[in-house]
Formats: structure tokens, sequence, C-alpha cells
């Protein structure tokens, strides 16, 4: 069993009799709060979901300063932006936070096209955790440093930069930065 767990997440015990979720002015959703200030989660078929701005941005609750995360029958889940790809939560220092399974391996975040995308840390640094995220094809992607370079592993001993090998082709796989150019 994975102790991994995001931020301070709703196992289901914060959930509110609404059908919908009451909106502003501004037509943007908002979450009702508890007495204790806890945010409440409106269900739909059954499951949570989370509110939504007037965008169709999902967008999470937060309580003592961090993202709430929700738990659904099929486990966390990410908020997504209009275009559908998810967005990580925060903690309350900015760090982006992923979401690992029983078996304690990341879930990155994914765009519509299934590209996976790591999170950044509060200086915009992207993090790799146990593996490298994959883009739409099945091909492997580095994570980007603050200024759009890719981050190669290092050797603990030799100290030089360690490369990934395609896992069927076997070709060597070369860094893109930002602009998606390779870069060696």
């Amino acid at each position: 069993m994975c102790t991994h767990f995001p931020n301070p997440y709703s196992n289901n015990p914060f959930m509110s009799d609404a059908v919908s979720y009451p909106r502003n002015r501004f037509k943007d959703e908002y979450y009702p709060r508890s007495n204790k200030d806890e945010p409440l989660f409106v269900k739909e078929n059954g499951e949570p979901k989370y509110a939504q701005d007037r965008e169709g941005n999902e967008f999470y609750p937060t309580f003592d300063g961090e993202d709430v995360v929700l738990k659904t029958s099929k486990g966390f889940r990410y908020t997504k932006d209009a275009s559908k790809t998810e967005k990580y939560p925060e903690d309350s220092y900015g760090n982006q936070k992923p979401f690992f399974d029983e078996n304690c391996h990341v879930v990155y975040a994914k765009r519509k096209d299934g590209t996976e995308i790591y999170p950044k840390d509060n200086n915009l640094i992207e993090q790799k955790y146990d593996r490298y995220a994959k883009n739409a094809y099945g091909n492997i992607v580095y994570p980007l440093d603050a200024k759009g370079q890719p981050q190669y592993e290092r050797d603990p001993t030799t100290h030089s930069e360690v490369y990934a090998f395609h896992p069927t082709t076997g070709n060597l796989v070369i860094g893109k930065n930002r602009d998606g150019d390779q870069v060696y």
C-alpha cells in the first residue's frame, strides 16, 4: 500500500446535498464550506466533482493554504482546464504535487492528447519521479529546467549525463527544449 497521499484530500467525507455548486455574480461556481471551513464537494452521478469557473476550468478548493483534492471510486482525480488538460494541486509553497497509484508509482497529469506533464516546483523546474513522462506517441520526454532546457540524469560516480534509450527501437533519446529543438 502506498503512503504517498496528495495534499489534504477528501475521501468523500465533505459532501454537500446540493445538486450543483452555487455561483457568484460572475457566474463562477464556488465551494460551500462546513462550519469548520472545510470545502464541500457536490456529487454528479454519485461521484464528487470539482467546481468550475465561468470558462469551464475546474479548480481545487483550498483548506489551510493547500489545494484539496477529491477521491472518486476510481482514485484521486486532477482538475482539468477548459481544454481538458489536467492540472496539479499545489502545496502552500507553490510546488505542484502529483498523485501516486497503489504501487507508489507516479501518475503524471496529462494533456487532452495523452501527453504526460511533469509537475513543477516553485522555481518552475519540472520534477521527475520514478519514471520519465511520455508524449502522446509513447516517447520519453525529459523534464525541463527553469530556462526550458532538458535535465539529464547524472551518473552518481562520474557525474556524466546519462541518456535514455527508446524501449522498442533502441535509439538514443535526445532531450528537447521548450521550443522543440533537440539539445545535446
